[in-house]
């Protein structure tokens, strides 16, 4: 799963670049830039200043309370609201800077003409900035300031600058200091800034299939080496925050199953409050579906599992699991070994064995051989003569009055139909409900099962899910939803030590 960080490992580069450093912040209204242009300044290591149209200083804590008071407080805030009477004004005081100064040092008296007709906020924030050290001053917005301070186009201009002018005038001031410099802007199309500044970042949100999604396009960055140009992110508590690629899932961390808040009896805790909090508890009798885009890692859906297969196995049910090819008895003692004793989970799990070749017959010795049921062919009757191991240990573990879990992974099947060389056609997909219900029917238990997005199997048992949830592969990331009951998007984040996971909501 991906890692949940403040701002990307592109961004974070930047701000350590030597400055000046300029950049363009654009996207529409409500995408997120000024949660991002925050983000950046709280991650500076000099002086911030924050020139804005849109947070009264002492409403920046109460908006953004992540900044926190000692961060808030660190940075300086210039409310350009009233703040110029315009670029006439300035075309005035620059008139009168030629009347008051002899010419000195050459370009010293041009270089201050041209640092007035700066908007009057500009002015007053490049005085916070200070002469020494690194310093990052924030615009937001740049299209509202420069667009305000230039009024309305008029007849009599030829003596005033354009915009374009201004923003030259701008970014070369900011040449002459260690100042990292960031427009925030909407205008869509591209201007001169595109070319001029030395990194463009794009943030936008979209709707697909009725859900929300943002991301972040890092266009450019000159000194900066671009791994990953796009990010998802969410602003979940008025913070930026962004997810980083998928790791491999050998590599991806393993937290603690999270215990139960309070008791509900008709209901399995899935060990993870973030899952509880976003798709609800499991009912005992019912049945959950992970729907998979053909991008998803077959292994990925085990990360979610995990936690289950612990607090059913910690309080004594027994868990019976058909894999798919790749998940092997020791590969999910690894995501629950911090949660479940070695001991429960050799009492309580089970894998059933699909023999595909003669040499993947397990061994003997392995200690994990002792969670393998071994499947034969079937008979005459189209039965398995091994199903009778299957009850038993059903049977030996609801006599403890637990709730069982029972996973079957669609591929397993295949896998099973593969060995026995037993043909799969719609009419066995159509019997995959019932074949379902009877292993629920009369039994205190919750069944998962885990397939590719339009399979048969999958398609066949639909009807029966108490819970739907759709896992998608976007840029490296995963992302889930609820289709039945609905809800919105989730990336899947990397949680701490005393988690399994977390699922960030994306808003």
């Amino acid at each position: 799963m991906g890692a949940s960080v403040r701002l990307p490992r592109e961004l974070r580069e930047f701000l350590e670049l030597r400055g000046p450093q300029s950049l363009l912040l654009r996207g529409p209204p409500g995408a997120g830039k000024t949660t991002l242009a925050l983000a950046l300044l709280e991650s500076f290591g000099g002086r911030r200043v924050l020139v804005t149209s849109r947070v009264a200083p002492d409403e920046l804590h109460r908006e953004f309370p992540w900044l926190g008071e000692e961060g808030s407080k660190s940075i300086d805030v210039v409310a350009t609201a009233g703040s110029t009477d315009g670029v006439r004004g300035a075309a005035r005081s620059v008139g009168k800077l030629s009347e008051l100064l002899a010419p000195g040092p050459e370009g010293s008296v041009d270089a201050l003409k041209a640092f007035l007709w700066l908007p009057e906020a500009l002015q007053e924030a490049w005085s916070r900035l200070g002469a020494e050290g690194p310093s990052l001053l924030v615009v937001d917005s740049w299209d509202a300031l420069v667009e305000g301070y230039l009024g309305h186009p008029g007849k009599d201009r030829s003596d005033l600058p354009d915009r374009e002018e201004v923003e030259r005038i701008l970014l070369s001031r900011m040449a002459s200091a260690p100042v990292h410099l960031v427009l925030v802007v909407e205008r869509e199309a591209q201007t001169q800034l595109d070319y001029l500044v030395n990194g463009v970042v794009h943030v936008g949100n979209e709707f697909k299939d009725e859900r929300l999604e943002r991301w972040l396009l890092v266009r450019k960055l000159r000194g900066v080496r671009i791994a990953h140009g796009m990010y998802p992110f969410t602003l979940e508590g008025g913070r930026f925050e962004c997810i980083e690629p998928l790791q491999p899932y050998e590599d991806m961390p393993t937290g603690r199953a999270e215990p139960q808040p309070d008791v509900m009896p008709e209901y399995l805790w899935p060990g993870s409050i973030s899952f509880a909090e976003s798709f609800g508890r499991l009912p005992v009798g019912g049945l959950t579906l992970f729907e998979l885009d053909p991008a998803v890692p077959q292994l990925v859906p085990y990360v979610l599992l995990a936690p289950i297969v612990a607090e059913t196995a910690g309080k004594g049910g027994p868990v019976v699991i058909l894999p798919d090819t790749r998940a092997t008895p020791e590969l999910l003692w690894k995501r629950v070994k911090f949660s479940l004793p070695q001991k429960m989970y050799f009492e309580k799990v089970r894998f059933l064995w699909v023999p595909t070749r003669r040499e993947d017959e397990p061994d003997s010795h392995d200690e994990f051989h002792r969670t393998i049921l071994p499947l034969e062919a079937p008979k005459g009757d189209g039965s398995a003569s091994s199903n009778w191991q299957v009850e038993e240990f059903l049977r030996a573990g609801e006599g403890a009055g637990a709730t069982s879990l029972g996973v079957v992974h669609v591929n397993g099947i295949y896998a099973i139909a593969n060995a026995f060389k037993v043909p799969l056609g719609n009419e066995t997909a159509g019997a995959f409900p019932a074949t379902l219900q009877a292993f629920m029917s009369g039994r205190a238990t919750h069944t998962v099962v885990i397939g590719r997005v339009g399979d048969r199997f999958l398609e066949a048992v639909r009807p029966l899910a108490s819970l739907r949830i759709q896992i998608r592969m976007r840029q490296g990331r995963i992302m889930l939803s609820g289709v039945s009951p609905w809800t919105p998007n989730f990336l899947l984040v990397a949680g701490q030590a005393h988690e399994p996971y977390q699922l960030a909501r994306v808003v």
